[in-house]
């Protein structure tokens, strides 16, 4: 089973159909339920009930991650766009965040923008 502490990410400038990756793990978190996927060497997630939500994660050092989010909207609207591979278009809405991941759960924190994380954010596999 592919576990968290192994989410290297290599990012490639495309647009991804999110119908051709399989679902590798399920987890619960603050956010709600994140499905991480995995096509070949690229390993994302994706979250929220809308059908928009999707995260970047990048390996730093150790059992800490960093990586961004990026929805269709939020509670705070960003100078610059990003790419939001789940739905093809740039969004206003995003931000960071930095996680310390085992292979059952995670702590971390989030932030709009650029600014520096700083709301909790925690999950569990389901």
């Amino acid at each position: 089973m592919f576990k968290l502490k192994y989410f290297v990410m290599f990012v490639i400038p495309s647009v991804i159909s999110i119908s051709t990756l399989k679902a590798e793990q399920v987890w619960e978190s603050t956010w709600g339920t994140i499905r991480v996927i995995e096509d070949g060497e690229v390993v994302k997630a994706v979250y929220d009930d809308k059908k928009d939500g999707f995260i970047i994660l990048n390996y730093s050092s150790g059992d800490i991650f960093k990586g961004f989010w990026i929805k269709t909207t939020s509670d705070k609207k960003c100078r610059t766009k990003k790419l939001n591979e789940r739905t093809g278009k740039k969004s206003a809405y995003w931000g960071n965040f930095t996680v310390k991941a085992t292979d059952t759960q995670f702590v971390g924190l989030w932030g709009y923008c650029k600014r520096k994380p700083t709301e909790k954010w925690t999950g569990k596999i389901k």
